[in-house]
């Protein structure tokens, strides 16, 4: 006997493909347009866009599921244009839902999920700050720095970036907070990973590392250190008249 072929299952599932494969697209474009400030209005669109049909597309799934992975990642891209438009509360509304979706993703599976839960940590942390939430910020700031931290271990090429970066955004927290000498150690612990990319690939991290010792100079300074932002200070010369 031949077996039953289900025309509206075929179909739902060929809808739910292309669907899919429509989201993949607006995501792509909205990708090309994040690096296009002109365009960030387009931008805005497509994330909605994107948001409203990955939300379709992950009804019903189970939690930790790669529907949802995929609502989770719709949703982080979303919160970054709107904070750039100044919502930055929205932005912080949208990143908790992305924020409980990874956190499922991540107990299902941790070694995959566990660089976009500190991604989603680390946007959380910035747009938290500039809502004046600091304590919330730099909860999950430091959060985000243990996962960094951990994936920098096993890999220090791919995630060297990733952690100096979160260390100073950690460490502007912290100076907002005037916990100088906490800022202090962040900073340090930043800079010597900034130092170390300049080695390798100098055009390209030279404005990352005069960034961290602009900020660690003033904090050496604010804590009376006037010996060593001095020798900093020196630093920092060198490295601007290299950049014309």
């Amino acid at each position: 006997m031949a077996p039953e072929i289900s025309v509206e299952g075929s179909v739902s599932k060929i809808m739910r493909e292309q669907a899919t494969r429509f989201c993949t697209l607006i995501g792509d474009i909205g990708d090309f347009f994040h690096w296009e400030p002109e365009r960030l209005e387009e931008e805005l669109i497509l994330r909605s866009e994107s948001v409203h049909l990955q939300r379709a597309l992950s009804f019903g799934a189970r939690p930790g599921s790669q529907a949802q992975a995929s609502l989770a990642q719709s949703l982080r891209n979303f919160s970054i244009p709107l904070h750039k438009i100044g919502l930055s509360t929205q932005a912080c509304i949208l990143d908790e839902e992305a924020l409980a979706i990874r956190r499922e993703c991540y107990r299902a599976r941790p070694g995959e999920q566990r660089p976009y839960l500190a991604d989603v940590l680390d946007g959380y942390s910035r747009h938290l700050h500039v809502t004046g939430r600091r304590d919330e910020a730099l909860e999950a700031a430091e959060e985000a720095i243990k996962y960094w931290r951990l994936l920098y271990e096993f890999n220090p090429d791919e995630y060297s970036v990733k952690l100096a970066g979160a260390l100073q955004e950690l460490g502007i927290g912290l100076s907002s907070m005037q916990r100088l000498e906490e800022c202090k150690a962040a900073e340090e612990e930043a800079l010597m990973l900034w130092r170390s990319l300049y080695r390798e690939e100098p055009e390209r991290y030279r404005s990352s590392l005069v960034n961290s010792l602009t900020n660690h100079i003033i904090t050496m300074k604010d804590l009376g250190l006037q010996d060593e932002s001095r020798t900093l200070y020196a630093e920092f010369c060198e490295l601007h008249a290299l950049m014309g």
